[in-house]
């Protein structure tokens, strides 16, 4: 018997449970959406965005590895938009840990290599030593 990944019921639609990878690229997504907006993405990588994927790869995280490239590229340009606006390392760390898709290190790891690659300007934004 096929159980359902949602149910109707009075008060909306239940989630009983999702594929884990689409259920980390819908969260990944949100995470992305809530830190900046949403935008197109490009059609191929700029050498910026090939050395920000690179720099990622070199600190071995698992968890990242089975995020689309895409979404790790926008997840980075919002955290250099949050810097932007003021925030510091530790409120993105926050923000994206919340949903739980991905570990503190992996977001500091995304962030390191965010601000080496997207947004220099912020390399004093906390506690990376870049």
């Amino acid at each position: 018997m096929n159980t359902p990944a949602y149910s109707s019921g009075q008060r909306g639609v239940t989630v009983n449970h999702l594929p884990t990878v689409s259920g980390v690229r819908i969260s990944l997504l949100a995470l992305i959406i809530v830190l900046s907006g949403c935008s197109a993405p490009p059609q191929k990588f700029t050498a910026v965005e090939k050395e920000y994927l690179h720099d990622i790869n070199l600190y071995n995280t698992p968890e990242l590895d089975i995020q689309p490239k895409q979404d790790l590229i926008s997840l980075g340009r919002s955290m250099c938009k949050t810097f932007d606006t003021g925030r510091n390392l530790t409120y993105v760390v926050d923000m994206a840990t919340s949903t739980g898709v991905l570990s503190e290190n992996s977001v500091i790891t995304i962030a390191a290599s965010a601000v080496t690659n997207f947004c220099p300007e912020h390399k004093n934004v906390g506690d990376l030593e870049i």
